[in-house]
């Protein structure tokens, strides 16, 4: 099955909403947890060497505020997710304590993510935030 641009869109917007609430919280309606960064502003992508190959995925992304914490990268679709062959990843962070008092300034993260094996065909993987996503071909 190939995803088009606007399914891969549909599937993120799907795992932002599965991922954003803890499972023990789902019914408690509680601010989530684990929220999307709120934009992308770079992403890098190196093929690495093993049989079959890896590839290491490295962005970076801003927040509107201090105190986001464990930036993480998470593999929502392990497959070709568009025409381009990109795989679909999303940036999410822990959003600061509800009591926490928090610096207010756009900070940036990075995290990585290491895809043990990818799939054949692939060709670079797409970033996606709260309000974009960057496209970046594996080399």
């Amino acid at each position: 099955m190939q995803i088009t641009g606007r399914s891969a869109t549909a599937v993120a917007m799907a795992a932002f909403a599965l991922l954003a609430v803890p499972a023990d919280n789902l019914a408690a309606q509680q601010k989530p947890l684990h929220v999307p960064v709120a934009k992308v502003i770079s992403v890098d992508c190196t093929l690495g060497k093993p049989k079959p190959p890896n590839a290491l995925v490295k962005a970076k992304g801003q927040v509107t505020t201090g105190g986001y914490t464990n930036p993480q990268l998470v593999l929502v679709f392990d497959g070709p997710s568009d025409g381009n062959q990109h795989q679909l990843l999303l940036f999410f962070v822990d959003r600061p304590p509800p009591d926490t008092v928090v610096s207010q300034v756009i900070t940036e993260l990075e995290a990585e993510l290491t895809i043990e094996r990818i799939p054949s065909g692939m060709k670079g993987v797409r970033v996606g935030s709260a309000t974009n996503s960057i496209e970046k071909a594996c080399s």
